[in-house]
């Protein structure tokens, strides 16, 4: 059938919010244009060219029939999308279950975001925007915030775990150039660290900053202003070769209650995957006089937890030998001395590998009243085979010991883990074996990764490599799994005392809540009006929790 969508029509008295509802609705419908000028509807569902005939001829052949009920996608429904897919963008083995119903384009974009976000997030919206995204969006507890305004220098600090990242970085670096093509663009950190090493530079970088020289921002932009530079700055070392700490302090951060101070750089690890070690280079720790002291300030500017985090924060001070070829410090010497600052009352942990978990060094955080019982032990596979090829040095039953150790010498501590599926050689034999294992442990919260190959590092080059479309299929029964052994972990805290220290208020469906962490990090809400914030933010109290909603996502 062909179809003349130049066709204009008088849509005036026809149920059209673009045309009858201009400057009617302040904030929903727009303001009416000029005198001279001429309206000209392009919203989604309000254009002003005629509805294909078919489809009002299927609506008035459906009316006549006298009952109607709700709509249940049946096989066609999805066979229809699939085969859409499948033509139009080459998707193969899209499956029914990976697809959802909602009955209602807004209602779509609100169940997107809820997957992917909470209420309390900022989303961002591409002008010009549909009225009715907005409305929904903001009417479900979302913030709506545009990109950045003009600046003269942009500073991206960049990631290259994974390809995602890779491409998130290049994207925010090409966005600011867009943004500002006479601006100054500095890009820092490891994407850019490993493209350096590469000679893949991207030309829209005016300075290049490599790990270990972040230090010296103010000094590269003075230079480049100062000597009207027109190419490229790169200050990039030879990042595999130094075994300096760059030391960068902090006295205040966005967040007003916690703190997070990276305190060991590097990783000697080399598991297959991985590109971090190429681009962040060998294990190289803060001094422990340099961390007490900042952790002395943020204390003084009433902080009262800190987060000691690391790129392999259990290797901390694992290049501090004696003339014997022994260790003089560890984390542990360092977790006591951070737990000794006055005025600091939570020390949490970032993620450590499990092998750093011995009975001596659980017994030991057990003895620090100012430790957090939330433990992320570092997984990736619950299969002895996969995480042999991963380079893991350690199997499944060690691992399980360390978790048991845990939980010997801690009440229900929150052990929260990572576990990529998909890699390489995967069998679904050994996938099943790591989900088995992970539903055993019981964790809090397991994060899903599918593998990304990263060029340059030996799993990149493995055969077997896994089809996208079976890694999404794997995702998606290890997120359901966790979705469950997080209800039932939080079901276990139902009737129990926890102590809270609020950080901030949140809108949830209409109502005003101040929300803060346990020592677990079950995020707790309490209802508050925003004038009465400040009798509980920063503060540390004791809540009963009784129902499952108390507990924000």
């Amino acid at each position: 059938m062909r179809y003349d969508f130049t066709k204009i029509i008088d849509r005036h008295g026809k149920d059209a919010i673009a045309v009858d509802g201009l400057g009617k609705n302040p904030g929903f419908a727009p303001e009416p244009p000029k005198d001279g000028f001429d309206v000209i509807p392009m919203w989604v569902a309000d254009m002003n060219f005629e509805t294909v005939p078919t489809i009002p001829k299927a609506i008035m052949d459906r009316a006549a029939h006298p009952a109607y009920g709700y709509f249940s996608p049946v096989e066609e429904y999805y066979d229809s999308i699939i085969r859409w897919h499948k033509i139009r963008n080459n998707v193969e083995g899209l499956m029914p279950e990976y697809i959802g119903y909602e009955n209602g384009v807004l209602g779509g974009v609100i169940s997107a975001l809820t997957a992917f976000a909470a209420p309390g997030d900022a989303v961002l919206l591409h002008s010009p925007t549909y009225i009715g995204f907005t409305k929904c969006i903001t009417e479900n507890g979302y913030k709506i915030v545009p990109f950045h305004d003009l600046a003269d220098v942009y500073v991206i600090n960049t990631c290259s775990v994974t390809n995602m990242a890779d491409r998130k970085s290049r994207q925010m670096i090409h966005r600011a150039r867009k943004q500002n093509p006479d601006a100054v663009i500095v890009a820092a950190g490891c994407y850019v660290q490993a493209q350096a090493d590469m000679g893949e530079l991207d030309e829209n970088i005016d300075i290049v900053i490599g790990n270990n020289k972040k230090k010296d921002l103010i000094r590269l932009l003075e230079e480049y202003f100062k000597e009207d530079i027109s190419e490229q700055m790169q200050e990039v070392i030879d990042i595999n070769h130094t075994f300096e700490y760059e030391s960068l302090h902090l006295s205040r951060t966005a967040e007003h209650t916690r703190a997070y101070l990276k305190v060991q750089d590097g990783c000697n690890q080399f598991c297959t995957y991985c590109i971090i070690p190429y681009a962040r280079g060998r294990v190289r720790s803060r001094k422990k006089e340099d961390v007490v002291e900042e952790v002395r300030t943020l204390a003084e500017h009433g902080y009262q937890e800190v987060v000691l985090t690391g790129i392999h924060l259990s290797s901390y001070g694992l290049e501090w030998k004696d003339e014997n070829g022994k260790q003089t410090e560890g984390l542990l010497d360092l977790i006591r001395a951070v737990h000794g600052v006055e005025g600091i009352k939570r020390i949490r942990l970032g993620s450590l590998e499990p092998r750093i978990v011995t009975e001596e060094f659980a017994k030991e955080l057990a003895c620090l009243p100012k430790i957090c019982p939330h433990f992320h032990l570092s997984l990736q596979s619950g299969c002895d085979a996969t995480l042999k090829r991963m380079n893991r040095r350690y199997d499944a039953a060690e691992y399980r010991e360390k978790c048991e150790l845990l939980r010997k010498y801690f009440e229900n501590p929150a052990l929260t883990t990572d576990v990529i599926v998909g890699f390489p050689q995967e069998s679904e034999e050994e996938f099943e074996a790591s989900r088995d294992f992970v539903d055993s442990i019981n964790f809090y919260e397991t994060h899903i990764f599918k593998y990304s190959k990263r060029q340059g590092t030996k799993a990149a080059k493995m055969d077997g490599q896994i089809p996208e479309h079976e890694k999404t299929r794997r995702s998606n029964i290890m997120l359901e799994l966790n979705r469950k052994k997080m209800q039932r972990y939080e079901e276990g805290w139902l009737g129990k005392k926890v102590e809270v220290l609020f950080e901030e208020m949140t809108e949830r469906d209409g109502k005003n809540y101040v929300t803060g962490h346990t020592k677990e990090y079950l995020r707790i809400g309490v209802p508050c009006e925003p004038e009465q914030a400040d009798r509980w933010i920063n503060q540390l109290k004791e809540i009963e929790l009784t129902s499952l909603s108390q507990i924000m996502h």
